[in-house]
């Protein structure tokens, strides 16, 4: 049986065992023989492999482009998608903000690449995925903040680009932005 070390749990995981004891006995006899391996890994790469495995090959997009924007407490990484055969239409494209899952404390730009792509490309909408802050290093509303930072950033980005006439999020257009 794999050695329990507080560690590798997280404060709320630790609270439901102190004031529910009986799920520490579950986890000791029924839950932890099958997933002590887990305990082991990085968060990340956990839901890394899972992903992978969920949603398959890797769809081709049309464009990505990895942009940081000043956030409320330094940089924040966005990942920008162009669907496949439309990212270069003359018209605008509607545009998807992306928050991936895991409780905001796991999850990462690369988890939820491939779950992105599918979206971009089945939508035909540019997408931005948010690469925003983690808990428990960063306790909230870390997250929250940086995701309404990605919003607003955004939002002016796509304005500002209308008002000037040029295609909205047109990947030549991001690189200087």
């Amino acid at each position: 049986m794999p050695q329990l070390n507080l560690a590798d749990f997280s404060p709320q995981l630790i609270w439901l065992v102190i004031t529910f004891p009986a799920l520490y006995l579950v986890m000791l006899k029924i839950a932890l023989p099958h997933i002590g391996y887990v305990l082991q890994e990085r968060p990340d790469r956990i839901t890394d492999d899972r992903a992978a495995r969920h949603y398959g090959p890797q769809e081709p997009v049309d464009h990505v482009l990895e942009r940081p924007f000043v956030g409320p407490d330094g940089l924040v990484k966005l990942r920008i998608y162009w669907p496949k055969g439309v990212a270069r239409a003359a018209r605008p494209l509607p545009i998807m903000i992306y928050y991936h899952g895991g409780g905001w404390v796991l999850g990462s730009l690369k988890s939820h690449d491939r779950g992105v792509r599918a979206l971009t490309n089945a939508a035909r909408c540019v997408s931005v995925s948010v690469d925003y802050r983690l808990a428990p290093e960063n306790p909230f509303p870390a997250a929250v903040e940086d995701c309404a930072a990605a919003l607003r950033w955004v939002a002016e980005n796509a304005a500002a680009r209308r008002s000037a006439g040029s295609s909205v999020f047109s990947p030549s257009s991001m690189i200087s932005a």
